[in-house]
């Protein structure tokens, strides 16, 4: 079996942990310009792995353009470090992912934050139990969106400026946090994360007929049986009604949130394409198809159609964390981690690495189902309610819940 060729010895062998300590930080943002009244800078520290460790949020005054701070206490095990902009909570400004020199207290280089566009036109949200992603139509609506469920939240008439309503559900917008609750069910304080951005994108169309690339510099589209690229400079992004639109002049792209399968393969994109070329439209999906997964911890619901219930003895914990094209989690006894990369040919899961812990035999065995039906799966989609169903051509094989 490919999926256990490699493993690592028990972390009691590992080295102590790094202390603690304090990162001066200088952050400008040159193209946002003066910032608004409440408007925060908000630094993320990650694992190696990309493993989100620490958020820390310094308020900024109206009209600063920059700043120069001293971060402190930062957990040790932190490697990288991104860093926004955050005006009514949402992300208006990010920094690219940096490394960060081992050493017990530094000052890093001058980091400089570019105007974001998030990955799914809508700010993603952390809430106590799960994650959430708004946006403010032109209306005034709120718009919430939890997996492949959107809520529509109307402003409250006679509430004050920030909270909206409908039916048993209501949100507070206050500052850079909402305040959310579902179908009667509090989310309790909603904190804005800085997510992936929306470019670079790559995507095609359904049937194969023309592929797309947009960069933050250029766009550029070539079409089935054409020898040459049409390439842009990359226009400005106009928001239409929740879609982004870019005229190339010969061509025309509209960018949608809305989650799109692949016609050939069945996996499920972040972002439907129309592009308008020689007043014909052509469809398609784009984006990373492993961004869908990040987030929140899955946690495995059934395994070769054999349901699995963490809360039982009998049935011992099997989890699944995506993070920059890893995937980590627990698999019944031990800890396991290894590569993932998706496209439109499907999802492929490389060779997993995993402690060694001395567990009950019945343990191993189902170690290595779980483990062995990562090496066979070929492709994943979403279904309601915030399932995830990994399939190994058309069987399903592991199934998932957040």
């Amino acid at each position: 079996m490919r999926g256990l060729a490699a493993s690592i010895l028990a972390f009691g062998l590992a080295a102590a942990p790094a202390p603690a300590r304090d990162i001066g930080v200088t952050l400008d943002w040159p193209d946002l310009g003066p910032v608004s009244a409440r408007a925060e800078a908000v630094f993320e520290f990650q694992s190696a792995d990309g493993e989100p460790l620490r958020r820390q949020r310094v308020p900024l005054e109206a009209g600063d353009a920059g700043l120069q701070t001293i971060l402190t206490d930062v957990p040790g095990p932190a490697a990288a470090l991104r860093a926004g902009i955050v005006h009514r909570a949402q992300v208006v400004a990010s920094t690219p992912r940096i490394t960060m020199p081992e050493t017990r207290s530094l000052t890093l280089d001058p980091l400089t934050a570019d105007p974001f566009l998030a990955m799914g036109f809508a700010q993603q949200l952390s809430c106590a139990q799960t994650d959430v992603a708004f946006s403010i139509a032109a209306d005034g609506a709120l718009w919430l969106r939890q997996d492949r469920d959107v809520i529509v939240l109307p402003p409250i008439a006679e509430a004050p400026p920030g909270w909206f309503g409908a039916d048993n559900s209501e949100a507070w917008l206050h500052g850079n946090r909402l305040q959310i609750t579902l179908d009667g069910a509090d989310l309790g304080e909603c904190v804005p994360v800085l997510g992936p951005a929306l470019f670079p994108l790559d995507a095609a169309g359904r049937a194969g007929e023309w592929v797309l690339r947009i960069t933050r510099d250029e766009v550029s589209l070539r079409l089935d049986g054409d020898a040459d690229t049409l390439t842009r400079a990359r226009p400005e992004i106009e928001a239409r009604e929740g879609r982004l639109h870019l005229d190339a002049g010969a061509f025309e792209v509209t960018l949608s949130d809305v989650i799109c399968n692949d016609r050939a393969s069945g996996m499920p994109f972040p972002v439907q394409v129309s592009i308008l070329h020689a007043d014909e439209v052509m469809h398609g999906c784009g984006g990373d198809p492993v961004s869908l997964l990040r987030g929140a911890e899955w946690q495995v619901t059934s395994l070769f159609g054999v349901p699995v219930d963490a809360t039982l003895d009998e049935f011992p914990e099997l989890t699944m964390r995506f993070v920059n094209g890893r995937v980590t989690g627990r698999a019944a006894c031990n800890l396991y981690f290894g590569d993932v990369t998706a496209d439109r040919a499907g999802l492929r899961f490389g060779q997993m690495a995993s402690t060694r812990v001395a567990c009950p035999a019945a343990l191993l065995t189902l170690e290595r189902r779980f483990l062995d039906a990562l090496d066979h799966v070929t492709r994943f989609d979403l279904g309601r309610a915030g399932l995830v169903i990994f399939y190994a051509g058309q069987s399903p094989v592991v199934t998932a819940r957040r």
